[in-house]
């Protein structure tokens, strides 16, 4: 049997320079032998995993940002609410109070 070997260069530790990886190529694609690790059809697999793990990660950083932004018009309208004297607001005030914190909130997305 031939001992293949990775077609990938990947740098090197020691000698601070790329060199063909030391794995034993056991995937054929392209008529190069890969290793597990640099066969492309795994790593595009792999990349586009990770991809999709980072964009879910930032859209729920952006999701939290965007209430925190709106923490304090969320506080003011509440407190607005809490402290109006009893039958001061009525039920369409207190609505509308809300209803306003949450119009601006959506305006600024």
């Amino acid at each position: 049997m031939i001992n293949r070997q990775c077609n990938a260069m990947v740098y090197s530790a020691t000698e601070y320079q790329k060199q063909q990886c030391l794995r034993k190529g056991v995937i054929l694609e392209d008529g190069k032998y890969w290793c597990k690790q640099h066969a492309p059809s795994i790593k595009a697999a792999r990349d586009a995993k990770l991809l999709a793990k980072r964009r879910a990660e930032h859209k729920a950083r952006q999701e939290v940002s965007r209430y925190e932004r709106h923490a304090k018009e969320f506080h003011d309208a509440l407190v607005e609410i809490a402290i109006s004297p009893i039958g001061g607001l009525d039920s369409l005030s207190m609505r509308k109070t809300a209803r306003d914190a949450l119009d601006k909130m959506e305006e600024g997305e």
